[in-house]
Order: structure tokens, then sequence, then C-alpha cells
């Protein structure tokens, strides 16, 4: 496998300085026709066509995407591997957007200049079709309303590498100032899911005001306010499904988009609304911060963590700017202060703050409500921006150590609107106590575990706390003549919106209610000035555009719930007498749960081998065991700060987590590959079959209603008339699929001769670049 890969390179670098091959006109007959073995999508896998052929393998797929105001250049490198020891023909077939045209088809090899053309998607579905009748697969089918570009590649040598090299281009779709890219993949969650690189350079313009995937996790890099570039986190380099991102042009200020996904079913739809302001130039007014910093020097902070916490406070102080102003307030069964006061930031205020953190020693017990009311008491200076550090890595053990007291009094006595940063050492201590003084107060809480750095963790959540260039930010929603309109939403997520600070986004997601046109209104303090933002949006975004809405809106609004059940844990008493309000809060999150294929620890056996969908009533009261014996009485230790970090992700989840990752009871990520998430549907394995989970209470006994082979025209015709188009990607789970049409259970079923779909070489290696 070394030599293969290490061969594809040499080619890749033979074929890259070669000259560019003029284009052939492609024969009208396919490869596969003329002999070819085997098919090749490189989004979804390949798949033999001919007796005694042999698959060929791809290692990696390189992406390079760039983009120039609305005309996006796409390349795309994929190694080939060919295992056995003769020579091979493929058939290459790559999905493309509609409208794309061919740019570039090379390949290294003995072969001549090969050329390649794009078939509109109703000549791509005959092809299609054909292999599949000869293939018995209908996993290629998730592909058949693309165009697709379709070449042969010979030779595919035997133990050696092949980088195929392709680019199209075309046209992007831009809805008001947001425009929107798609890469075509499969939905599949095979486990040879081969590794993508992708990266992307966007130049608008003028300047981009938000930039957001609502699919994989992506790393942002501004050149300029109109460039940027991005690259696919390492971390998304095996996750499934169509790379989807968009980016928003400046407006006038703030500026918004929407994404919109109709469902009839709740009397309207789903939203998600995205806010944004491009980087501030760097002499851009900026509002000052107060700072004011709060160190546990507890006993139990004694050696490392202490030094860690200290070095992290002077790191804070050395990065305060002109005119902003700070405090650092230190405890441990008593509270003490560097000044009465807060100071303003001078050389001479910095230095004696420096001295005063290092005459510091760790000792006695842990008093954080004192220390709470001690730092939100303190005088506000006009005009800056409030921030409060506050560390601990122990449960308050002196004073008033009452969960609920200390969290009533810390709303209570936040006058100045402190936006508390609470950041936990070890697992020592009460999560649940951290999350909600954070969250009441605009903030998040951070968990150090005990191998990370403190000064590190505490460093990562101050750097991007500058600004905020929009602070304390609300929403109205108004009628299309700017009226109130409270009744068109529901359930929005998250409850208070964060402030704004340089580099982040706004993102709301909810339900909509009725129909017309409907007007968002977002206002804040901006400069220590009111600003009001309107953004008026018509109603006309297509369910399979924005399927990842609704999915992401259940994530948010299951960690509400959560946040709420927990929140009663903290009073046995309070408890009691909240049976059936947290009972209708626990069905709530079990119908999410199976509905949309969101998983929590709590809900996670649904997923394992033997769970039975159908017993509805048992489901619910396992889930409510775990609900009852871990998420309400855990407050602390390693099991409480892994549910409140679970429970963060779905807090704060911007994308599709498909393969439902979190972390496990050894603080590892674990994933689940049998719940697949298609479209707006969630798809369990049982038995074998894949379920629609909105078939969940049906017995698993019970006939269907309907039976369809997956790869005829009627199931075709079938699928393509649900959810808009969306549910294409079930033709790739492999095995028969039980789907739900018009409350009636329809199996669409793989006959005996169809392969389960072939995701990737199971020896993959690194993509090439």
């Amino acid at each position: 496998m070394l030599r293969s890969f290490v061969a594809s390179i040499v080619g890749f670098l033979a074929f890259a300085s070669a000259p560019p091959l003029r284009a052939q006109a492609v024969p009208d007959r396919t490869a596969f026709e003329r002999g070819a073995g085997s098919v090749l999508v490189p989004q979804g896998g390949s798949v033999v066509i001919r007796d005694g052929a042999a698959r060929v393998g791809v290692l990696g797929v390189a992406v390079d995407i760039d983009v120039v105001g609305q005309v996006a250049t796409t390349t795309l490198r994929i190694a080939l591997n060919n295992p056995t020891r003769v020579t091979q023909e493929i058939e290459l077939m790559l999905p493309v957007p509609r409208g794309a045209v061919v740019r570039g088809f090379d390949f290294a090899g003995r072969a001549p200049a090969q050329s390649a053309e794009v078939l509109p998607a109703q000549r791509a579905r005959a092809l299609y079709d054909s292999i599949v009748s000869r293939a018995k697969d209908p996993a290629l089918l998730e592909f058949a309303d693309f165009d697709t570009l379709r070449s042969s590649v010979f030779p595919v040598n035997p133990g050696t590498g092949l980088v195929v090299k392709v680019v199209y281009e075309h046209v992007l779709v831009a809805d008001g100032d947001r425009i929107d890219y798609t890469l075509p993949r499969s939905e599949s969650l095979g486990p040879n899911w081969i590794p993508w690189t992708v990266e992307v350079r966007i130049r608008a313009p003028r300047p981009i005001a938000a930039i957001y995937s609502p699919t994989h996790a992506m790393t942002e890099l501004r050149a300029s306010p109109a460039e940027a570039r991005l690259r696919l986190d390492a971390t998304a380099a095996r996750e499934p499904g169509p790379v989807r991102f968009s980016w928003l042009l400046e407006g006038k200020g703030l500026n918004a988009t929407l994404y919109v996904h109709p469902d009839a079913r709740i009397g309207g739809g789903y939203f998600l609304l995205l806010c944004g302001l491009p980087p501030a130039p760097a002499d851009a007014p900026k509002t000052k911060r107060e700072v004011l910093i709060v160190l546990d020097r507890s006993g139990s902070m004694r050696g490392e963590k202490f030094e860690q916490a200290r070095a992290a406070a002077m790191q804070i102080l050395a990065g305060l700017e002109d005119g902003e102003w700070f405090n650092v307030l230190d405890y441990s069964s008593s509270v003490a202060l560097f000044a009465a006061q807060p100071v303003q930031r001078t050389d001479d205020t910095i230095a004696k703050a420096k001295a005063y953190l290092e005459r510091l020693v760790p000792d006695g017990g842990t008093d954080i409500q004192s220390a709470l009311t001690c730092v939100l008491r303190q005088n506000h200076t006009s005009g800056t921006h409030p921030i409060v550090l506050f560390l601990t890595d122990g449960l308050p053990t002196v004073g008033i150590t009452d969960e609920v007291r200390i969290r009533s009094d810390a709303v209570a006595e936040n006058r100045h609107a402190r936006r508390v940063f609470t950041f936990g050492v070890g697992h020592d201590v009460n999560a649940p106590l951290l999350d909600q003084v954070a969250i009441q107060s605009r903030a998040a809480s951070t968990y150090v575990q005990p191998a990370e750095n403190v000064e590190a963790k505490v460093s990562e959540v101050y750097r991007r706390l500058h600004g905020p260039r929009l602070a304390a930010p609300t929403l109205r929603v108004l009628d299309e003549h700017g009226v109130a309109a409270p009744h068109r939403v529901a359930d929005i997520e998250p409850r208070a919106l964060a402030d704004l600070y340089d580099g982040d986004q706004i993102l709301v997601l909810g339900r909509l209610r009725g129909e017309g046109d409907v007007v968002f209104e977002v206002e804040g303090d901006q400069l220590g000035q009111t600003a009001t933002f309107r953004f008026p949006f018509r109603m006309h975004s297509t369910a399979d555009d924005c399927a990842f809405v609704p999915r992401l809106w259940a994530s948010r609004r299951i960690a509400t719930l959560l946040d709420d059940l927990r929140m009663s844990g903290a009073d046995p008493k309070v408890a009691l007498t909240r049976g059936a309000q947290d009972g209708e809060i626990a069905r709530e999150i079990y119908a999410l749960s199976t509905e949309f294929g969101i998983l929590t620890e709590y809900t996670s056996f649904l997923a394992q081998e033997g769970s039975v969908l159908a017993d509805e009533a048992g489901n619910l009261a396992r889930m409510n065991d775990q609900l009852q014996n871990r998420l309400r009485m855990q407050r602390a230790g390693r099991d409480a700060v892994r549910q409140a970090m679970n429970t963060q992700r779905l807090r704060d989840q911007q994308r599709l987590n498909r393969r439902n990752r979190q972390l496990d009871q050894t603080m590892n990520e674990t994933a689940f590959d049998r719940v697949a998430q298609v479209g707006q549907r969630a798809f369990f394995s049982i038995k074998g079959r894949w379920v629609d989970s909105r078939l969940a209470r049906r017995a698993a006994n019970v006939p269907p209603d309907d039976t369809m082979d997956l790869a005829s025209d009627r199931a075709r015709l079938a699928l393509t008339s649900l959810d808009g188009g969306s549910l294409n990607g079930v033709y790739s789970l492999g095995g028969d699929v039980l789907l739900d049409i018009g409350g009636k259970a329809v199996l669409f079923q793989r006959t005996p001769t169809q392969q389960a779909p072939a995701i990737a070489d199971p020896t993959a290696s690194p993509p090439i670049r």
C-alpha cells in the first residue's frame, strides 16, 4: 500500500507538470459497454458491473474550491488504487451541481488524453438505471437527480496508484446577500468512508459578514474583509454527507439571512436566523471592557493547577488595553481583593496587580457564594462591557453551600448585567451550578480536564471576548406591516441571545407558525447607543434546501429541556412537586430523540441491537431512570462534568452531528452508526432493516402495507415525491428500508442479488495533495 501511495504521488507530480491535454469527443458508448469492469462514484463508492472484474478503490479525495463573486471553480484530485494484478478500466461518474461546466479532466499514465462531458440529470438518470440493472445495487441512485460528469479512466495499472484531476465551474445560487455552495457527497455512514480534504478561497465583491457551514466543521481565516479561506477540519475528514457552506455579505450594519424548512405537520416550519458583521478594522472604535478575575485559592488548588491559573490571570492583565478597567478577587474560606473597586489599566496598576498575584498562597475551603456576591457587587465603570472570569476547582464547602440559593443570589446580585464566564477545573465541581451561573448571565461555562492546561483554556475563551460589536441583543418578530407578531414563532433557541463579539455570529433557531412573510428585528447596544436592525424575509425556501434546520433546532431544544430537568434536581423537595411537569419534559425529549435521530447519553440505548422502538412505555421508563439517577442526582464528579459537556455540545450545536458523537463514561468520544439521518427523517437499524423513526410505534412483526423493489421506477417516483425529493440518501443506507408514506409503512427491498453499497477501500490511506 505504501509503494502504491508513493507511486500515486510521483505520478501526480509528473501529471501536474505536463502540458494540458486537448479535449476529445466523448464516445457514444459508455466505458462499461466497451469493457470497463466497474463504475466509480468518488462521493459514494464503486460497484462491479462485469463478472470477474475487481473493485478499484479510492484512497482519498482532495478538493480545492475557488470562488470569485458567484462563480465557483472546483478542482477534485481523486487518488485511486488498483489492488489486483491486472490492468483495469473504470467508468468515472462524478455528480456535480446543476449547470456545471467541465474546465479540465486529466490523469497521469500511458493512456492517451482523456476527456469528459457533463450529462444533464435526465440523461444521467438513464445511465444510472443501466448501471444499476447490471450491478444489482441501487446505491448509486442516490445521485440520479444530479448532473453527472462522465468519462472512462484507463489504464489503472495493477498495484499502483493513480490521481485523476477534474475541474468544473458553476454559478452559485444567491438568496439575497447570502451565497450558497454545496459539494455533492453520499449520506452513507459506512465504516470505510474515505478521507476528504477540502480547501476553499472566497473572493467576494464586498466585505463578508458571516461564514457558516451547517454540515461540517471548517476552520476560517480572513485574508481581508472581502476574502476568506476555509479548510475542512481534520475531525470532519471522514464525516459523510454533502459539504455545504454559505457566506453572508455586508449590509448596513448588522446583516442577516434566513434558512427555512417548511413542515405542514406543525402548521408552518422551522427557521434558522443567521446574523453577522464583517471583522472590525484595526482602527475602529471598540467598547472597552471591565474585566474582573476571580481565582479559587482554596487548598485543593495547591500546586500546578494554581500556578496555571495564576499564569492565566497574568496573561489577561497583560492583554488589557488602554482605557479598560480590571480587578482581581481571590477566595478560599474568605474573599480578598486586589483593589476595593475596579481600577483603570495603567502600567502602575498592572505591575501592582501582578505583584499581588505572586503573593497568593492556596489554603482553606471554598466559599463560592461569597466570592460571587462580592464580585457582582463591585461598582461598574460606566461605558465599559462587564466581564467576570470565575475559576473554581471544588464544591462550595464554606458559607452558603446550597446550590439553589447560590444560583438565585447570583441572579439577584447581578444588577450590572455582568457576564460571568465560569471555569470548572477538574471533576470535583458542581457542574449544573457553573452552567446556570454562566447561562443566566449571557456567558458560557468551560471545563478543564485533569490533564489539560488551565492557562490555555482560560486564554482560549478570553481571546475572543473583544468588543463586543453588539451587546445584550434581543429578538422581536413582526408581521409584514411591522406589527409585533410573537405568535408567528415558538420554541426559540437560545432563549436569550449572547453578545456578538468580533468574529462571532448570531444563530437563532425556532418554529414558524402560519403563512405569510415575516420580519425579524434585532436590537442591542452598539458603542453605548441602541441599534435596531430589521430584516424582512419572504417565505420561499424549499424543504430539500434546508432539511438540516429542524434537526439543529431539535438538538438545541433537547439541551434546553435537559437543563430544565437538571435544575430541578438541585432541590429534592422541589423535584417531588414537579412530577407531572418533568414527565412532560421527558416525553418531549424522547419524542425529539426518536423523530430526529438525536441520541443523548440518556437515549443512546435506542441504537443498541435488540432495542424495541415500538415499546415506547418501556423505553420511556428506561430513559426516566437515567434522567433521575444521573442527570438530576449527579451534581459533581466526572460523570456530572461529562453530562454538562455533552449537554453543552447540544446547546451550542451549529452543524449536523450525523454520527451522534458524544463523550462516553471514560471521557472519550464515541459515535453511533445504527442511526442514520437522511433529509429531515431519521432511520434506526433494526435487525438489518432501516426503519423510519415515524414508524417507531409500529410493532416489528406487523407486515408492511406495501412493498417495492428499491431499484424500481416505482420506488424512484415514490422517493422523489416525498419531502421535496430529499430522501435519495436512503439508496445508500444498505439493507431494506421501511418508510412512512402518508401514514402507511412501505418496505423498500433490495433483491437477494443486490449488494450492500461499497463505500471505499478498507485500506484507505490519507488523500493526496
